[in-house]
């Protein structure tokens, strides 16, 4: 039907996508650093886990992994934590009084 025209436009040009811009707009070059970091962690923490953890364990105590394990947790809840928690308003001191 060359009167009617699927594509929106006037003219049979096709109209543009409706494109709602965000007020925050995304950002990824803000988590790489988390990004980096985390994998930095847990890949350490995995291959401790695979590789040292075994022979600890046989040595002295199967206590070694489960405390680790845990100080592991501990540490990986703290740092998401850091991360993606807001930290408010940091008040400033007033001119003339010592920290």
């Amino acid at each position: 039907m060359p009167g009617s025209s699927k594509s929106g436009g006037a003219g049979g040009l096709p109209s543009p996508p409706h494109t709602a811009s965000p007020s925050r707009p995304l950002r990824p070059s803000r988590y790489v650093p988390v990004s980096a970091a985390t994998a930095f962690l847990v890949g350490s923490t995995t291959l401790f886990f695979c590789f040292t953890c075994p022979w600890l364990s046989e040595q002295f105590s199967v206590a070694v992994p489960i405390y680790n394990g845990v100080i592991f947790l501990f540490v990986l809840a703290n740092f998401c934590m850091a991360t993606f928690m807001d930290p408010g308003i940091f008040p400033r001191g007033v001119c003339g009084t010592d920290v």
